[in-house]
């Protein structure tokens, strides 16, 4: 089931917490999408200051303009308010699911005895809000932003397509594997998810 929440979790945050792409072909793209309105309340920290769509970026949206250290900071903190809610809200589908599928099984065999206890959804919700605002926004912000990039102007990696997509594939497994198991040891750390 935790399993099933992380993959929500996964999918939730690369459409909540997008990233402009720095390459040419996709950041003039983008610029043409947002001239009529070079930048929108997702790019804004507090509905005042413009903030990159990532901290690592080395322009804003406009393409020209440096960011300042306040603003590479406001781009941790403007993803927080949605991540929490895409966290509550696919954490809520997800434990809900698990929940319904357990009730289901102890009608279908009641014999069956779990080896953990109930999870208390709100909490755990709550707590996958928090870890999607915090902890996933991080990473995520280090892989679209650090590693992603580097991995684009690599040279070697760049003639090598096949070897590029592997690269990409890899890094995308671990950091998704790194998340549940983050997510999972939190869970156990807080105690939402014990053992009987």
């Amino acid at each position: 089931m935790v399993w099933s929440v992380s993959y929500s979790i996964g999918t939730s945050m690369w459409r909540v917490a997008k990233t402009l792409d720095d390459s040419s072909s996709r950041l003039q793209e983008e610029k043409t999408e947002n001239s009529n309105n070079i930048i929108n309340k997702d790019t804004l920290l507090f509905g005042r200051k413009p903030v990159p769509t990532n901290a690592f970026q080395p322009y804003l949206i406009d393409g020209k303009t440096k960011p300042t250290f306040h603003q590479r900071v406001g781009s941790f903190i403007a993803p927080m308010k949605p991540l929490f809610q895409a966290g509550i809200v696919s954490s809520a589908v997800g434990y809900g699911i698990g929940a319904i599928l357990v009730t289901i099984r102890s009608w279908v065999l009641p014999s069956y005895v779990p080896v953990t206890q109930p999870i208390n959804i709100g909490f755990a919700c709550v707590y996958t809000g928090c870890f999607m605002a915090i902890v996933s926004n991080i990473r995520y912000q280090i892989l679209q932003g650090v590693i992603e990039p580097f991995i684009e102007q690599n040279n070697v990696i760049q003639e090598r397509p096949k070897v590029r997509s592997f690269f990409i594939l890899m890094i995308r497994w671990l950091n998704g594997l790194l998340g549940s198991i983050l997510a999972i040891s939190g869970m156990r750390l807080f105690g939402l998810q014990k053992l009987k």
